[in-house]
């Protein structure tokens, strides 16, 4: 975003990442743009910024969202703010900032923050294939275990890039990296069963549509009465 920030209107850009190596191929790939990175942590210090400067957080998970509202009204600054997965914060709870929401006592659970975030129509089309094929595995796999008496089989995690290969080469990754062995090697019938079992979970799963908007629309019009309220517009 900084890139294109200044290649657009050739403004100078204070890059702000607590990742070494993101700032090391930031700055690589800024040569020749009035571009500058600052590594810091954002959730324990935020830096002096300009007077003139202008906040910028795209995709501000979490607390990172409140941070950047919070400083751009503490030192009058002007804010573009696109926040997402509401659910990563440091409490478990979510309590509004405005004093019309606050006198509604209205609290979200960190479970009913996750909604918003898990809305399958987020992502590339690329990630979200691969977000439904891992689902079609897992369940696939789960099948094959329980079909030979094995329950509740915990799987480890699995890079993104194993649910580019096959149902069979998604098994066998999965057996290296656990030590557990199975009764015999799957067949890919068993990747029919979890496709099956995946349409079920999403079908059970469509009540919760009708809130994920809800919730969203919810937190951010909260903060942006919040923002009113303190003067903003």
């Amino acid at each position: 975003m900084g890139r294109k920030i200044c290649q657009k209107w050739s403004l100078p850009v204070l890059a702000l990442e607590r990742d070494k190596n993101l700032v090391r191929r930031g700055k690589e790939l800024a040569a020749g743009l009035p571009l500058s990175y600052r590594t810091v942590d954002l959730l324990e210090s935020v830096p002096k910024l300009p007077k003139s400067a202008t906040i910028c957080a795209l995709h501000a998970c979490g607390d990172l969202s409140d941070i950047a509202m919070h400083t751009a009204l503490e030192h009058d600054l002007d804010l573009m703010l696109a926040p997402c997965c509401y659910h990563k914060r440091a409490r478990q709870t979510w309590s509004p900032k405005s004093m019309f929401l606050t006198s509604e006592k209205v609290q979200l659970e960190k479970n009913e923050l996750m909604l918003p975030s898990a809305w399958m129509v987020v992502g590339r089309k690329r990630r979200v294939q691969l977000r439904e094929r891992a689902m079609r595995y897992r369940l696939g796999l789960t099948a094959f275990l329980e079909s030979h008496g094995v329950y509740g089989q915990r799987f480890p995690s699995v890079p993104r890039s194993v649910f580019s290969g096959s149902f069979i080469d998604f098994c066998l990754y999965i057996e290296k990296k656990s030590g557990f062995v199975f009764p015999q090697q799957p067949d890919k019938s068993f990747e029919q069963i979890g496709a099956e079992r995946a349409r079920k979970v999403r079908a059970l799963g469509l009540p919760r549509l009708i809130f994920r908007r809800g919730i969203e629309l919810l937190i951010v019009l909260d903060r942006v009465q919040y923002m009113l309220e303190q003067g903003r517009d």
